[in-house]
């Protein structure tokens, strides 16, 4: 009995190591010699769509908590990124570090072979709808779409809370969109399947709503008074103009679409231990809160936005990044509708 115990705890310590050795190759190096590693290195580059004065302050957040780093940014938006990052390549160069912009041009860089997976111990507990299942990625925060309304011209009991009551006669003529919400559109069809996204589309076009041209446009002219209901905005766009005490409010349709933002480390970074222990800066709690504070909305679900409704009870489905390979396609449906 003595002895069989003694064989049973033997094979149990050796499971443990085995399983601690295996994970240790998926996961980040351990603490001390990722800094040892970052310090040799020194600097950091990243490229990203946030705006300039929150990617400066979140940087220096970063280099305070490591003082031996220095960083530097280039920000644009994705398109412009992504091309840069493909320049560099095709120049047998690599300048960035580190990446964050829109979701569809993500899918590309992973897809050609530009990013590397890095799984951030710190990103263990993002849920997995907000990650690539290989690793390469995770969105550093989202932006949701719902429907808005201004609260001046109609009474909360009455507000269309699905996209199917958009298409009830009441509301023809009192909505507004955005023209670019090709992305929407796309994981739209996803959900719907595309003959019935597409007819739902010709139908809510048939309602004669004001296209706009940008979120900011769309939902400060409904604000003004110019259509009661936006039919897709950004929720977190609408809470700022709330607290700044617009007549502005919304309800989350079922599910509540998110475009994601996904950050990645480089292929061959220069910097790649720097780079980790950045990806792992960004999804901590720290990270996370200062986002939050920007009044973004994190995608750790232990740091809750401001305020919390803007994820709280809601059914959030994140964008489905691989339908980036059918974009073209859905862009001209969608333009193709949208135009009449």
């Amino acid at each position: 009995m003595q002895k069989r115990c003694s064989w049973g705890i033997r094979l149990a310590v050796y499971c443990f190591f085995l399983v601690s050795a295996t994970g240790a190759l998926g996961q980040a190096q351990p603490a001390k010699e990722l800094i040892e590693g970052a310090k040799k290195e020194g600097s950091l580059v990243w490229y990203t769509t946030v705006n300039l004065e929150q990617s400066q302050y979140f940087l220096k957040q970063f280099e305070k908590k490591h003082p031996f780093i220095k960083t530097e940014l280039f920000r644009a938006v994705s398109n412009k990124i992504l091309n840069k990052v493909i320049a560099d390549k095709n120049a047998g160069k690599v300048f960035a570090d580190v990446v964050s912009m829109g979701g569809f041009q993500s899918y590309f860089l992973k897809k050609k072979g530009l990013t590397v997976a890095y799984r951030s111990p710190e990103a263990e507990v993002v849920p997995a709808q907000f990650k690539d299942p290989e690793g390469y990625w995770v969105a550093l925060y989202q932006n949701t779409s719902v429907i808005g309304y201004n609260t001046r011209l109609l009474n909360e009991k009455i507000v269309p809370r699905e996209y199917s009551q958009l298409l009830e006669p009441q509301w023809k003529g009192k909505l507004g969109m955005d023209d670019s919400d090709e992305e929407w559109f796309a994981n739209q069809c996803k959900i719907m399947g595309d003959d019935k996204c597409v007819n739902f589309l010709e139908r809510l076009v048939g309602q004669n709503p004001k296209i706009i041209r940008g979120q900011n446009l769309l939902i400060q002219l409904m604000s003004a008074g110019e259509f009661p209901v936006a039919v897709i905005a950004y929720a977190g766009e609408l809470e700022n103009m709330k607290q700044r005490g617009a007549p502005v409010d919304w309800v989350g349709p079922s599910p509540v679409l998110s475009k994601i933002y996904p950050m990645a480390m480089i292929a061959n970074a220069p910097h790649p231990n720097v780079a980790k222990l950045f990806i792992d800066f960004a999804f901590s709690k720290e990270g996370q809160t200062i986002l939050r504070n920007f009044r973004r909305i994190p995608t750790r679900p232990d740091i809750e936005p401001d305020p919390p409704k803007l994820t709280k009870g809601l059914n959030i489905r994140a964008a489905d990044l691989s339908l980036a390979e059918k974009f073209e396609d859905y862009a001209r449906l969608w333009r193709k509708l949208i135009q009449g």
